[in-house]
């Protein structure tokens, strides 16, 4: 959920949050999680087989209040193991998947 909806969220049960609080805490879980995507990551590219395919997202422009630009979640897949994972990349081009896949022996 976006932090807006969370911040909104709060309020409709009368509860302030700064966005820079929900910032934090989004920031300090995602360390959190660090290793257990990384684990993930070893995972699938350990696979002999693996499925790669990229999904458009609009993302919010920092630099332009209220503005998006385009990126996409590429998502790679071990099918048979059932483990997948999640890469941003603010383009469509071979140089992520390349840069990601570099150690994949498949």
């Amino acid at each position: 959920m976006p932090i807006y909806r969370q911040i909104e969220r709060f309020k409709r049960d009368d509860i302030k949050i700064n966005a820079s609080t929900v910032i934090n805490w989004q920031k300090n879980i995602t360390e959190l999680l660090s290793p257990l995507y990384q684990k993930m990551v070893n995972l699938v590219l350990r696979q002999g087989y693996i499925q790669a395919d990229e999904t458009p997202i609009k993302v919010l422009d920092r630099n332009k209040k209220g503005k998006t630009h385009q990126g996409y979640y590429w998502v790679y897949s071990s099918p048979l193991e059932g483990i997948l994972f999640f890469d941003y990349r603010k383009g469509r081009g071979r140089e992520g998947p390349k840069e990601l896949l570099k150690n994949f022996k498949g």
